[in-house]
């Protein structure tokens, strides 16, 4: 992956291409897409492991941002209820 290259994009497609260094765009259903990205527009089953990889990764931090969280106001609540 490649995370610093992605940092300057200004839509998913164009952090997604950048990210797993493929080219997107094309025809689509609504119509055709400009093509983004450098990277080369055949995908393999290394470009989905790649994905799914940060799909899970990105996930898990989420969870854990939001388990921490939760974990601090229960604390709080904990801690101010036995002071009283």
């Amino acid at each position: 992956a490649r995370p610093l290259a992605a940092l300057t994009a200004r839509n998913w497609q164009t952090f997604t291409a950048r990210l797993m260094d493929i080219a997107l765009g094309g025809p689509t259903p609504d119509g055709t897409l400009p093509w983004v990205g450098t990277g080369t527009a055949r995908l393999t089953d290394v470009h989905l492991r790649r994905f799914v990889h940060l799909v899970a990764v990105a996930t898990l931090l989420l969870l854990l941002l939001l388990g921490t969280t939760q974990a601090a106001n229960l604390l709080n609540l904990l801690r101010t209820s036995v002071a009283a």
